[in-house]
């Protein structure tokens, strides 16, 4: 249960995020929403369905946790989750099961791609030669690949593609291994704790071709990092076909030893760059166009996505057939909560109330990505209130590009990195300057930055 003063405190908390995003988008979202629990640091909200629960969390969060700052005085954990009785209480409410369906429907396809499947287009042409060779021809072309691109481009698709491989000692039955960084440090790490390196190793024997994805996030783990490139010589010197997947140069991961950079680049490297507006354009039509088992939520968002409306999402892209799906996905559903037709004026008319940000939000996001991707973080602990030490600098180099390159006041810097306070910004970045100006890998990644401040307002401080 739920007291009394807890209710009331909630009721002021919402209050404030109506004064934050307006009432219009207050009453779409927040609405079906209610108090389920507020103990010990953690305030939860219950939502009618995981639609609604990865919208506010993805898009609200940091307005909800600054409106508890700023009506309860204190810092508060804040948690969506999927409550059953509002989840009976919406679908009772709503008589057309279409909607329930589109809330349901899961944007991204789940099921084994191969290399047939992938729309070739200029900014992929070069990859996807690269692996098609390799997957076509026995004998080992080049070792390692290396993949690199921007997040939603297709780089694990193209490295999914080995699951046809024909090479190899069984042409039949290739015996493939993927594998993600986070997935190989906590097992070296458990197998390094219960003293098992022995079995660890010996996963990777007797194997064709082995996948590892977003190697950038090995950085700044030496122990790992030299395990791998231990790994790394073994694999190659045995001729199993190894593909590394990552969203940087090997050049530009900060914190990874001269040795490991070396031997990433021993081999070939193809990049996947960001996608111009015509191909996202030619590659999510593509992709809807394709047969598969569909439900009545696919086929009618197949119907409703017009190239007009996709055409007009690409342009709002940036570069990512990912995020261009998921944003095609939210404007379907908006359009039928709102029953409007889904059009090219839909999606100008609403672009921040399904999740495209306007120039400088948009920017500011790359602001985060470019540094999570850096130092092998996610944007929510970058935000968070955690004090982990590992962050302290990370959140430094973000408060100080979005003060000299967006202009920015300290207030408005807080707002962004969710909810600080004027004063705890200006400390932040007094403390960590003198290694922010003085380090040459941060110096790389102030560079990048630097540039879309000035994508997001052309005058950059």
């Amino acid at each position: 249960m739920v007291d009394l003063l807890a209710e009331k405190s909630f009721a002021l908390v919402l209050d404030d995020v109506r004064e934050q995003i307006g009432e219009q988008r207050f009453v779409l979202w927040f609405s079906n929403c209610k108090l389920t629990s507020l103990f010990r640091g953690t305030l939860t909200i219950g939502v009618p369905n995981v639609f609604f629960q990865d919208w506010i969390s993805n898009h609200y969060a940091s307005n909800i946790r600054y409106a508890v700052e700023r009506v309860l005085g204190i810092s508060m954990r804040v948690t969506i989750v999927v409550d059953e009785t509002l989840r009976k209480d919406l679908q009772h409410r709503i008589q057309d099961d279409s909607l329930s369906e589109l809330l349901s429907e899961d944007v991204h396809d789940r099921r084994d791609k191969s290399l047939d499947e992938f729309v070739r287009v200029t900014e992929n042409e070069t990859a996807y030669r690269a692996v098609r060779h390799l997957v076509n021809n026995e004998a080992f072309g080049f070792n390692p690949l290396y993949i690199v691109g921007p997040a939603g481009v297709g780089k694990s698709h193209l490295a999914s593609s080995f699951r046809n491989f024909r090479g190899g000692l069984d042409p039949d039955k290739p015996r493939i291994l993927e594998m993600d960084a986070i997935r190989f440090t906590k097992s070296f790490t458990l197998s390094l704790k219960t003293k098992r390196m022995a079995d660890f190793r010996a996963t990777f024997e007797n194997l064709d071709v082995v996948v590892f994805d977003e190697v950038h996030r090995l950085k700044g783990k030496k122990a790992t990092q030299q395990e791998f490139l231990h790994l790394l010589r073994k694999l190659v010197q045995h001729r199993v076909q190894v593909i590394l997947v990552a969203r940087h140069h090997p050049r530009e991961i900060h914190d990874i030893t001269e040795a490991f950079k070396s031997n990433l680049m021993s081999g070939m490297m193809v990049s996947v760059d960001p996608y111009s507006t015509a191909s996202l354009s030619k590659i999510v039509t593509a992709n809807l166009a394709r047969p598969r088992e569909s439900t009545t939520g696919t086929n009618a968002l197949r119907e409703a996505a017009s190239s007009d409306v996709i055409r007009t999402l690409s342009r709002h892209s940036r570069g990512s057939v990912r995020e261009l799906s998921s944003q095609l996905h939210r404007a379907h559903v908006l359009a039928f909560m709102k029953g409007e037709r889904l059009s090219g004026k839909f999606v100008e008319d609403h672009l921040e109330e399904f999740g495209v940000d306007s120039d400088i939000r948009r920017e500011v996001g790359g602001v985060f990505d470019t540094i999570c991707g850096d130092f092998g973080i996610e944007r929510g602990d970058l935000i968070s209130k955690r004090k982990t030490k590992c962050l302290a600098l990370p959140r430094a180099i973000a408060a100080r590009a979005l003060r000299d390159y967006f202009g920015m006041t300290y207030k408005e810097v807080g707002r962004h990195m969710g909810g600080r306070s004027h004063t705890s910004v200006y400390m932040m970045i007094k403390k960590h300057s003198p290694v922010i100006d003085s380090d040459a890998e941060i110096a790389r990644t102030m560079e990048r930055v630097a540039r879309l401040g000035t994508m997001a307002n052309g005058n950059p401080k």
